[in-house]
């Protein structure tokens, strides 16, 4: 099932889920560091692949200048005590990788090993593929024109 969400004060993006997923984005202008708007893909229960090596899939569309685009494969470890995860930590959030994104479909493979970052706990591998909750993508705006633009997923896989 796909989740959206943004920062506070900005807009978040709208899904249409017509065998592709199409995210239509106009967060508006940032007031705050570290601004963001995402949509997801969370599994219905926790799921082990740590018999593959990561995420791919086709991305296309548009997005405005500065504007930049991630993808993260959310964890347990990762993710709020809240929200079903075990981070008890101030900040929580999965590990990312930046992709650039193509106006024509293009094939963009993340392996777990690429992906950088996140808050969890110190011990916390980037990504825990044996506890798998969710995949997400992270658009992060522009400081003065914030994030428009129209992004299209498909064929999504885990790979080998």
């Amino acid at each position: 099932m796909a989740y959206m969400g943004a920062q506070s004060g900005l807009t978040m993006p709208t899904v249409t889920t017509d065998g592709s997923l199409v995210i239509t984005l106009d967060t508006g202008v940032p007031t705050m560091m570290y601004p963001y708007a995402f949509v997801g893909l969370g599994f219905k229960a926790c799921f082990n692949a740590s018999e593959y090596k990561g995420v791919t899939f086709k991305a296309s569309g548009t997005l405005n200048t500065g504007c930049t685009i991630q993808f993260s494969t959310v964890d347990k470890e990762h993710n709020k005590v809240a929200d079903g995860g075990t981070c008890t930590e101030t900040a929580c959030y999965a590990s990312s990788k930046l992709f650039t994104l193509a106006s024509s479909p293009t094939d963009v493979t993340v392996n777990f090993l690429d992906q950088t970052g996140g808050g969890a706990d110190p011990s916390a591998e980037v990504v825990d593929p044996t506890q798998v909750t969710a995949i997400q993508w992270q658009v992060n705006p522009d400081a003065t024109a914030g994030c428009k633009g129209t992004i299209t997923i498909d064929d999504i896989k885990f790979v080998k």
